[in-house]
């Protein structure tokens, strides 16, 4: 296969290179930028579609595991199957969501009334009052 190719022979080599000196060198097209430069653009855009492709697909699979971790199942022992829970009944929520009454609440506490409050605190002030009083009579050297 080498010997397939020819080369140029003395007379024709000289003539080929006082050609290229006479004559200017070729011109490329004017297009030819626009061209290359569009088809690097048209790569460059190509590759952020793809990272763009591969981010949206590792969010997709991230928020498929997520869905996953979080969805509430219940693993059957003995088998390899997973069912989920049955949803409680009507009952069953009323039941445990049930708020006591205000009456039943104040029995429970047995709040005083405020006439109740007002005449403990009136006893007990007019009792520490006759007892200050005693003291001072006491202290004085009056009588007990």
């Amino acid at each position: 296969m080498m010997n397939d190719l020819e080369y140029f022979d003395d007379d024709a080599l000289e003539k080929l290179i006082a050609d290229v000196e006479q004559n200017d060198l070729v011109k490329a097209p004017d297009r030819i930028t626009k061209n290359v430069l569009a088809a690097i653009n048209l790569r460059e855009r190509k590759i952020v579609e793809y990272r763009r492709y591969r981010l949206q697909v590792g969010l997709a699979i991230a928020a498929a595991a997520v869905f996953l971790l979080v969805t509430p199942v219940r693993i059957a022992f003995g088998s390899k199957t997973m069912v989920k829970p049955e949803a409680p009944s009507k009952e069953s929520v009323l039941e445990a969501e049930k708020v006591p009454s205000k009456e039943s609440i104040l029995e429970a506490n047995k709040v005083p009334s405020k006439e109740e409050v007002m005449a403990k605190y009136d006893r007990t002030f007019s009792d520490n009052l006759k007892r200050k009083v005693e003291d001072i009579i006491v202290y004085i050297g009056g009588s007990e």
